[in-house]
């Protein structure tokens, strides 16, 4: 539940990326967060009461996640190179640090399936 607030907008600004939705159309987009803001938990408690394995679910939500984490911090690097303004560029040290951070990701990444899915 701690993400939720999060991940509603991050579900209506992915429509909005995608063309589902016009990024302008301020009534649509918070339809979509109350609808999503709904519906989420609704699934997830239902998946729950079906599943009752919390530790499994946890488990898959967390393969969700090293896969996700990767993919954002590939998604900032290219937006940092491809699409920002350069008066916004940030420093040599700021580019070091944003790449140690996608090689630890992916490094982790890798690691977890390989501990999980190989060993």
């Amino acid at each position: 539940m701690s993400g939720l607030g999060a991940n509603t907008r991050i579900f209506a600004d992915g429509m909005a990326v995608m063309g589902a939705i016009d990024r302008n159309d301020y009534k649509t987009r918070v339809r979509i967060l109350r609808y999503y803001a709904v519906i989420a938990p609704l699934i997830t408690a239902i998946i729950y009461f079906q599943v009752q394995n919390p530790v499994w679910m946890l488990l898959v939500g967390h393969m969700f996640k090293t896969i996700k984490y990767p993919l954002i911090a590939g998604g900032t690097i290219y937006l940092r190179y491809r699409h920002l303004d350069p008066r916004l560029k940030p420093s040599w040290k700021s580019d070091v640090i944003l790449w140690i951070c996608f090689a630890t990701m992916i490094a982790l990444a890798g690691y977890i399936i390989y501990v999980k899915f190989i060993l």
